[in-house]
């Protein structure tokens, strides 16, 4: 049982990493490409803005939003399966031999 919990923060740990090390390679590039092409896209114009704002300023909350939405639920799929296998560790523990409850599991004296 110890295995299944190490691989799912193994699985967790993959996951967090393979959103999270991409989400802030994009950030910074977009940040590195209105600094290093400033002429071109102070000159483009969407809307009324021009482009540097819709990408460090705009583009930036709804991609963040999403990503974090989606995120979360996926990492509480993997907590609820993390959870899940830790209640039958603790079960398979405490179970007495042949199957049968232990004397005091239900509160009784």
């Amino acid at each position: 049982m110890h295995r299944d919990i190490d691989a799912i923060r193994k699985r967790q740990l993959r996951f967090a990493l393979s959103v999270g090390i991409p989400y802030f390679g994009l950030l910074i590039g977009m940040f590195l490409l209105v600094y290093e092409a400033k002429e071109a896209v102070i000159s483009m114009v969407i809307a009324g803005l021009p482009l540097h704002y819709w990408l460090v300023a705009v583009a930036v909350y709804p991609l963040t939003w999403g990503l974090f939405i989606w995120y979360v639920g996926k990492a509480n799929a993997m907590e609820d399966e993390m959870a899940d296998a830790m209640a039958a560790l603790d079960e398979s523990r405490f179970e007495a031999p042949g199957g049968a409850q232990p004397a005091n599991s239900e509160g009784g004296l």
